[in-house]
């Protein structure tokens, strides 16, 4: 045991601590004092506050020591406690804390048990860790005894009362899923219920259990969740994969806690706050923050800094974010006393870090609501815009008259831009509203007075009387004001007023109270009071963040104003029983009367304030009474449920629905402010792939393309054969930090590779075992890999940072400017400042490409780009097009610049062709990696193969010549430096002279030019074509002449847009579309609008239609005289238009077949011999003699003497007595040292090969000299487990038509090699399981297979000899096993898998000695002689047959005509369904067959040619009986009679009663079921009619029976056993029964247990609803899901008896049904049904076999449920063709 643990049990060791602030004691052992006093899990410990106060039931699942057990009933004095804990040391001291604090038997009871799913015993592992006993063995602490314990479940605990209020904390490490099924009834109930779940990613590892699951089950369950990280205080929703594997990867060696709300009570607010101290504005935030936290919101903050306010937030249950790098205060969008040029520089700025850092953390926190908290901070309405989310805006200031705010866009645009992005305003008064949006236009704006709340006096301070404070004691009367010392609060008419007053001899003292905010203003105020002679009677205290103590000791609080929103210090000062005095203007008019509840005068007039003040003197009762009824007043509106509870009820409003995006006036405004909507995703991931033989230089490369910064969940798909080495660039030209949560990298033979395999190299500095963090512009991450990858996925997150060197650099180099300039003349500095801003954006560079075709330079084409750089140091990327080449062109000459000095840094060289690197450059290298050019005639010279390459783009660093960069190049010489300073002062003071002229100049030209309305001048010529190519002149603004300017940031975007429109108008890619139409999009938003024209003025195509649709009125064309005319462009190619109906099958066909992640296994413990031992070992190897052996392990051996010896220990240490075995060991010509000793081995037989056989013909030769009955074929590179031998024996005893076995095959990692094989159509083969977990129950079933792998292989020797042996025609080695296998089952014979028998296999150890070139080249040539060989037989082997199931009801019948009317059919709902929503496809009306009626004969001959003709192999008809009484029995009587159509069918017995509802319950009954033994037989009977057909389908020669509704047949059973009895009786002999899971099931119940065969799949029965669609206006009430979550559904269920058939369905919609009320699974496509039916059949394929290879369809003709495979008028026969493209993408390939 540990040291530090030996107390852990010691209840003679315990000590009482306090724990942090939460206001009780408990014992704990000493390893836990400084846990509990240091404060535990901080935001959980203030979620559990905060929940449990609602609630009557708390239940502590793995109590401990009780301490969640106490904090509930500390929070919460009425709530009722249970504890449970199943370690008795535990529960000891569980009881002895509930008794210290007082909670007895009447409020607490403990419970002894481990909890689980149900009642009952298991054995619990108890931990030397007293914290981390569970029911699995925990591996960071040893297990001191498995005890057995008693367990409960969670609704045995809660009891028959469903609906309480409930809290449940659970810590049941790894346990977590059980437990919660055990909560399912009263979850299912309703009710409030709160759960908080600690996630132990190891625990669950170990029990199999994944976050995943239990996020889906609670989902399912109508819960949300919320990642609770008490490291960093923040929630993180769970419905995000990206926060998941976040959370799982920072957690992964411990724990966090997970809160679950149920989704009707769930909501997140996120709040913004431009400050950070706490003044008013902010305290009304904290007091917000408290009422909804009490209401159950979860409350996160985004603040700029730490400070007071974060604080308060936190201990009112807040998540704070502090954003350091985000202090956006002021930064453009408002200012005080500042000229307004200085402003538009800023505020594009401050777009930058709102769309670089804000928005990806608000991606990350994913709330419902933004609520921002003042008019001067933009950023939440911007956030919320662009990520569609609602948004609400606190206005609490005037901005212009109280605070004298200027905006950058004007007070009245500013605010109107506001209130349009808002989805609810509140103002802090309705005088507010009324100034700032003008009465409210859209009645979107409430008026809500605050809560205002005061803390309870010290008892210290009450105690002194108030007299310590800095206040004189004594006075006749004290005033005091309180808040920001500036000009607008007017504290000089208070100061005046109090100097009149003393000066008529009163004894009046003032107290100053607040932060200075305008020193100017302040520093006047003590002069005038230090002027007079009354300077004693003023107190100046410091700024606290506790001004009560301070407005405690004053007789009267008094407001000056001039124009004051509420007045909180009014407030403040009549909650604690102070007359008011106020400036009669603003709030404090609006809120208080005069006279009544204060006192006021008018603004300024600083004597009729000395006249208020000398009433108050002179008639102090008076002033009491008012303060008396003031108080009563403001408690009666001023309160929690007037501020907050309204505030909640409009944000719950408001959760419900999204924000519109994108509205015009927002947008707008957006845009002027420099964040453009559309250009949000600025990183541009790639990943290069290399072949291993040359540098990544030689690589090619995978663009992912461009995503936000922030949280990503990427992955990329290599080229054919795969690669071994991977490089990761997270981004180009930003310097960033990346975190990588998930790596998940596949092999090219599917295997995924472990951490511990991969090898990693990196540019960047670790942060943490997550975070790398890049110092450079171009961050690499470096994977070298064992095998070749095929697929890599990556889950991380990814932040700009400013620590790149260049920054660095250039700071260093500017600082040291800054101090010459400083040292010279300060204003000098500053003209020179000003003047190298303009020299700046004036500068203008050529950037030329040269190609060298062998006859020298700029003798061939030439492209021109021309770059603006708008500051001393620049990010590019420019792209030239290139003519077509040939195999002479060698180089490309590219000059940075022409005619200018300059440095430069290539950070990446981007091409279709092959770039090597830089061949020469005339210039030098310095120590920080810049190429120095001291030339006007800047070279590289890039060498590569360019005889093919169409472009080129190169992106780096450019740094132009000026005053920095020579400081930085003689960095050592100040004394030269000086000089170079000097000779440039007189051209300084020159410029000096006109620096007014120069700023003024400079602000109108940006306010004439418009951030992000410019482009770049870039070549685009089409690679096919230089006939089309543009002018390269530089587009012209319609405002001003000169060439337009960028940011050179954005070039990136503007260059890739281009081209893409470009490629579009050609025909390259794209096409009218979709895609096409976001591209316009985009372009117009960056500034390409221009450019869209010029498309247009030069050929017509799907650009120009387009743009022609999406340029709006009023945008400024180009005219002749602005672009030159060009030829016409080429005519546009064709491109393939996705069809419609399919948009959505690439993407879920890839989700569906991505690999899953690797499962999470244990290396095993095997044998390892070291290569000393090796002679040592086979000196030991002793093996019983067998003279007449029941097995033959056959072994042949070439080489590998250790994996050989190790082979034979591990079948000595295995030994099973039961079986006689003998060994026979093949040598195939060995060469290694020592193998010859094999046969010195006693009782082994050992022959060896004169020369080299190959593996095949040694197995034939071995199996000749066999004497038992099976041949065991065993590699010498594995090692067998114990009992395995029998295993596989047992398979031939107990299947009689077994033909070879094989078993369950590990690598040494633990994950699963095979169990069991699949030949696809085109005879390759896939190991079933591969990598995955081997303890999964779907690996743990035996099953015939396709075949097994000869690595272990048994066979009857017999058998093998009548089969010819291993077929000599695939010598030496490769598919001999494959066609073993299909030998076996041609002759009629099985192949089994067979899961107890286990051996461990070192892949490939035996072919060690084959190159990977022949290896591969025997594979292809076998394969190719597999295929002549067994193409047929395969063919017919793989077939899978598809049943729809077929409702025989369109016809009339009398019943109906009853129930429904005259002429009833389904056709009547069909035609009469209205839309429940806009773009709703109802009425969907049947197309080809029309409304048909089944009592015309040719009708189901034309469904079975239909059905034939795509794929569908038969149909399920529904038979209706009802206690002897058939209904909607015509078709199906007469299709028997007549003997049409010629189509396979069986019957499914719809068992449940009819009713005017359609779903089978017991409401308003038509006709219901009658169960009895008689009627059990009676109906069999009826069905064995149908049974002897010929077309009737069967399942191994045996009929095939549907029951609908098992759950309804009173006793299964016997009704099962009476079938049976039955049929054998009338000579039908044996059936198949099939139980279809309608209305859900239990997968995890084998249909064996109620006598039934298989189980049938019956989407969407089962799905688990989840309302993801809610933002959805509907007409009518119906529920409302997406089709995809039935798929994704169905793909997660998992049976673990592997007797489920599978289901699929077109689509679901019962509207026709159900006029209200409705089902409904939205936007089903062909596509989506089509890439979910090849996930079955692959599935279907891989699990079953034969005739069992069945998919079942729901359904052939639903159309009043919407399922239907029939064409409709919308999509024709689009189910039917995905269909048959789904048959033939799975069987043939």
């Amino acid at each position: 045991m540990h040291e530090f643990l030996k107390d852990d049990y010691n209840l003679d060791a315990l000590v009482r601590v306090r724990p942090s602030g939460d206001g009780f004691d408990m014992y704990v052992t000493p390893r836990f004092v400084p846990v509990y006093a240091n404060g535990y899990e901080v935001l959980s410990t203030r979620i559990v506050k905060q929940f449990v106060a609602q609630k009557d039931l708390f239940i502590d699942v793995g109590a401990h020591y009780g301490y969640y057990s106490l904090l509930a009933a500390k929070a919460n004095p009425g709530i009722r406690i249970a504890a449970v804990e199943p370690i008795e040391d535990n529960f000891q001291v569980l009881q002895k804390n509930l008794q210290l604090n007082g909670l007895g038997p009447e409020r607490a009871t403990c419970i002894p048990a481990a909890m689980s799913a149900q009642a009952g015993r298991a054995q619990f592992c108890k931990s030397e860790a007293s914290d981390n006993g569970s029911l699995y063995p925990h591996p960071s602490s040893e297990t001191l005894a498995r005890i057995e314990v008693a367990t409960t479940c969670l609704d045995d605990v809660v009891g028959p009362e469903k609906a309480r209020r409930i809290f449940v904390k659970t810590d049941t490490d790894g346990h977590e899923l059980e437990v919660l099924k055990g909560f399912s009834k009263t979850l299912d109930a309703g009710g409030d219920v709160t759960i908080l779940l600690e996630m132990n990613p190891k625990m669950m590892k170990i029990s199999g259990t994944s976050a995943e699951e239990i996020i889906a089950y609670l989902h399912g369950k109508d819960f949300r969740l919320f990642a609770i990280d008490d490291r960093e205080a923040r929630f993180y929703p769970l419905d995000q994969t990206v926060n998941v594997a976040m959370m799982e990867a920072r957690y992964r060696e411990s724990y966090y806690n997970v809160l679950c709300v149920r989704k009707s009570a769930a909501l997140s607010v996120l709040f913004f706050s431009h400050a950070v101290n706490l003044t008013g504005a902010e305290r009304s935030l904290v007091d917000l923050v408290q009422g909804l936290s009490a209401r159950g919101v979860l409350c996160t903050a985004i603040l700029p800094a730490p400070g007071p306010l974060r604080e308060a937030l936190v201990k009112s249950g807040c998540a704070v974010q502090v954003l350091a790098e985000c202090s956006l205060q002021g930064r453009g969008w408002w200012w005080a006393h500042a000229a307004q040029d200085s402003a538009l520089p800023a505020l594009a700025s401050a777009s930058e870090v709102v769309r670089d850092t804000l928005l990806p953390e608000i991606r990350k926190l994913a709330p419902d609501v933004v609520f921002s908290q003042t008019i001067v901070s933009p950023w939440g309405a911007w956030c919320a815009e662009a990520l569609g989310l609602p948004h609400a805006l606190s206005a609490r200031e005037y901005g212009e008259r109280d605070h004298h705010l200027a905006f950058a866009f004007g007070f009245r645009e500013s605010m109107a831009a506001l209130y349009a992005s808002s989805a609810a305003v509140f103002c802090i008064t309705e005088d507010v509203k009324n100034v700032l949006f003008d009465g409210d236009p859209d009645r979107k704006a409430l008026a809500v007075y605050s809560d205002v709340r005061i803390p309870p006096e010290p008892p210290s301070a009450a105690a002194a009387g108030g007299g310590n404070g800095p206040v004189p004691p004594r006075a006749a009367l004290t005033v005091g004001i309180f808040g920001s010392i500036a000009g607008e609060k007017g504290q000089a008419d208070l100061v005046r007023a109090c100097l009149e007053l003393s000066g008529k001899g009163y004894d009046v003292r003032c107290v100053l109270a607040g932060l200075v905010a305008d020193p100017a203003y302040a520093a006047a105020l003590h002069r005038q009071i230090a002027d007079s002679p009354f300077a004693d009677r003023f107190v100046w205290p410091d700024f606290t963040d506790d001004p009560y103590a301070l407005m405690r000791q004053v007789d009267v609080v008094v407001s000056c104003s001039k124009m004051e929103a509420l007045g909180r210090t009014l407030l403040e000062g009549v909650l604690l029983g102070k007359p008011i005095v106020y400036a009669n203007s603003g709030g404090p008019r609006e809120i208080f009367a005069d006279g009544q509840q204060g006192l006021a005068y008018e603004p300024g007039d600083h004597a009729g304030l000395a006249r208020v003040l000398e009433s108050i003197l002179e008639d102090p009762r008076a002033a009491a009474a008012r303060a008396r009824q003031a108080r009563e007043y403001v408690l009666g509106r001023f309160n929690d449920e007037s501020y907050a509870g309204r505030i909640f009820g409009r944000l719950k409003e408001l959760a419900r629905r999204r924000s519109d995006r994108c509205r015009p006036a927002v947008r707008e405004w957006m845009e002027k402010s420099g964040l453009n909507m559309m250009y949000l995703s600025v990183a541009q991931p790639r990943l290069l792939y290399a072949d291993g033989a040359g540098p990544f230089s030689e690589s090619r490369a995978v663009v992912y393309g461009e995503m936000p910064f922030g949280a990503f969940d990427i992955a990329f798909e290599l080229p054919e054969g795969g690669f071994p080495r991977l490089r990761f660039d997270p981004t180009e030209l930003y310097a960033v930090a990346a975190s990588i949560f998930d790596l998940v990298i596949t092999a090219a033979d599917g295997a995924v590779l472990t951490p511990d395999q991969i090898g990693m190299e990196t540019n960047a500095e670790c942060v943490d075992d997550l975070t790398w963090k890049f110092g450079t512009l171009d961050p690499q991450i470096v994977w070298t890999l064992p095998v070749r990858a095929k697929r890599v996925r990556i889950v991380g997150e990814l932040k700009k940072t400013s620590a790149s060197q260049l920054v660095a650099d250039l700071a260093a180099a500017r600082r040291k400017l800054a101090g010459i300039f400083a040292a010279e003349n300060r204003q000098t500095e500053e003209a020179a400042a000003a003047c190298q801003e303009c020299e700046c954006e004036a500068a203008a560079i050529d950037s030329t490409v040269f190609i060298d075709d062998g006859a020298g330079y700029g003798e061939g084409h030439k492209a021109v780009a021309r770059l603006e750089f708008r500051s001393a140091t620049n990010l590019f990327s420019v792209e030239f097009p290139l003519p077509p080449g040939g195999s002479a062109r060698r180089k490309i000459r590219w000059d940075p610049c022409e005619g200018r000095f300059c440095r430069c840094r290539i950070a990446q060289v981007a091409t279709d062709g092959i770039y090597r690197g830089i061949g020469y450059r005339n210039a030098w290298k310095t120590e920080n990696g810049w190429d120095e050019f001291m030339t006007g005639d800047p070279v590289y010279e890039l060498d590569g193969d360019w005889a093919r390459a169409t472009f080129i783009r190169i992106s780096g660093e450019l740094l132009l010549p000026g005053a920095d960069a020579v400081a930085d190049r003689f960095q050592g010489e100040v004394a030269a430096a000086r000089r170079e300073c000097a000779a440039q002062r007189q051209e300084l003071l020159r410029l000096d002279a006109s620096l007014e002229t120069v700023q003024r100049e400079c602000a109108e030209q940006r306010q004439e030019i418009r951030p992000h309305s410019f482009i770049p001048v870039v070549a685009l010529d089409p690679p096919s074509s230089a006939a089309g190519r543009l002018a390269r002149r530089p587009f012209r603004n319609h405002r001003k002449t000169g060439p337009m300017k960028t940011k050179s940031p954005r070039l990136f975007s503007l260059v890739g847009t281009a081209r893409s429109l470009w490629r579009a108008q050609v025909g390259i890619s794209g096409g009218r579309g979709p895609a096409l139409r976001y591209a316009i999009r985009r372009a117009r938003s960056i500034g390409l609008v221009r450019l869209l024209a010029l498309f247009s003025s030069h050929a017509r195509g799907p650009v120009t239609d387009a743009v022609e649709d999406d340029v709006p009125d009023g945008e400024v064309q180009p005219t002749a005289g602005t672009v030159p005319a060009a030829p016409p462009a080429p005519p546009a190619r064709p491109a393939p238009a996705v069809p419609e109906g399919w948009a959505g099958y690439a993407k879920l066909s890839a989700e569906l077949s991505a690999p899953a992640c690797p499962a999470k296994c244990s290396p095993l413990a095997l044998l390892d011999l070291p290569a000393h031992r090796l002679a040592a070992a086979l000196g030991k190897l002793r093996f019983p003699a067998c003279e007449q052996p029941l097995v033959s392990i056959v072994m042949p051996v070439h080489n590998q003497l250790k994996y050989t010896v190790e082979c034979l220990l591990a079948l000595s240490e295995t030994d099973d007595r039961s079986v006689a075995y003998e060994i026979v060991l093949a040598d195939d010509a060995s060469t290694e040292p020592g193998v010859e000793r094999l046969g010195q081995l006693a009782n082994v037989r050992y022959f060896r090969n004169a020369t080299n056989l190959g593996f095949l013909r040694t197995c034939n030769r071995a199996a000749a000299e066999a004497r038992g009955r099976y041949l065991l074929f065993l590699n010498n590179d594995t090692q067998i487990r114990r009992g395995a031998i029998r295993a596989l024996v047992d398979v031939f005893a107990e299947c009689p038509d077994a033909g070879a076995a094989g078993p369950k095959v590990l690598y040494p990692s633990g994950h699963l090699q095979e169990a069991g094989g699949v030949v696809r159509g085109d005879l390759t083969t896939e190991m079933v399981g591969l990598n995955d977990d081997p303890e999964r129950p779907c690996y743990n079933v035996r099953r015939p297979v396709d075949y097994c792998s000869g690595v272990c292989l048994m066979i009857e020797r017999e058998t093998f000899r009548a089969l010819g042996g291993f077929s000599e025609e695939l010598a030496p080695a490769y598919y001999e096993d494959v066609d073993l296998c299909l030998k076996v089952r041609k002759a009629g014979r099985q192949v089994y898998y067979e899961p107890r028998a286990v051996i461990v296999h070192h892949l490939s150890k035996s072919h060690a000695g084959t190159g990977s070139g022949a290896k591969l080249a025997l594979i292809a040539r076998n394969r190719q002689r597999m295929v002549e060989k067994w193409q047929a037989f395969v063919d017919a082997a793989a077939q899978i047959r598809l049943i729809a199931f077929y409702l025989p009801q369109y016809h009339p019948i009398p019943e109906n005509d009853l129930w429904w009317g005259k002429g009833f059919t389904e056709w009547r709902n069909v035609a009469a369904a209205t839309p429940v929503f806009d773009g709703h496809l109802q009425p969907r009306l049947p197309g080809k067959l029309g409304f048909y009626d089944l009592r015309v004969p040719e009708i189901m001959e034309q469904q079975a040619d239909l059905a034939r003709r795509y794929g569908v192999h038969g149909f399920c008809f529904y038979y209706y009986w009802f206690g002897g009484k058939r209904l909607l029995e015509l078709p199906l009587e007469r299709m028997l009679a007549s003997g049409r159509p010629d189509f396979p069918f069986c019957l499914c017995w719809a068992n449940e009663n009819w009713t005017r509802r359609w779903d089978g319950q017991d409401q308003e009954m038509l006709i219901s079921q009658s169960h009895s033994p008689e009627d059990d037989e009676a109906i069999i009977r009826d069905l064995i009619r149908y049974m002897r057909d010929p077309r009737y389908i069967r399942i191994g020669g045996r009929p095939l029976v549907l029951v609908y509704r098992t759950s309804l047949l009173p006793d299964i059973r016997k009704t099962s056993e009476r079938w049976r009895r039955v049929c054998r009786a009338e000579g039908l002999g044996e059936i198949v029964l099939a139980a279809v899971e309608s209305f859900g099931g239990d997968l995890a119940v084998d249909p064996a247990t109620y006598g039934f065969d298989f189980t049938v799949a019956f989407p969407p029965h089962g799905t688990p609803y989840r309302n993801s669609l809610s933002h959805v206006k509907l007409r009518r009430e119906a529920l409302l899901y997406p089709y995809l979550d039935m798929v994704r559904h169905a793909v997660r269920q998992e049976s673990p008896h592997l007797k489920r058939f599978l289901g699929v369905c077109p689509g679901w919609d019962n509207t026709p049904r159900r006029k209200s009320g409705s089902t409904i699974f939205a936007h089903a496509t062909p596509g989506e049904y089509q890439a979910w039916l090849e996930w079955a059949l692959r599935q279907t394929r891989r699990w079953r076999q034969g005739d069992q290879r069945m998919v079942f369809i729901n359904a052939w003709n639903e159309w009043g449920e919407g399922a239907m495979l029939e064409p409709d008028a919308s999509y024709g026969p689009a189910n039917l063709e995905a269909t048959r493209n789904a048959l033939f993408n799975v069987t043939v390939h």
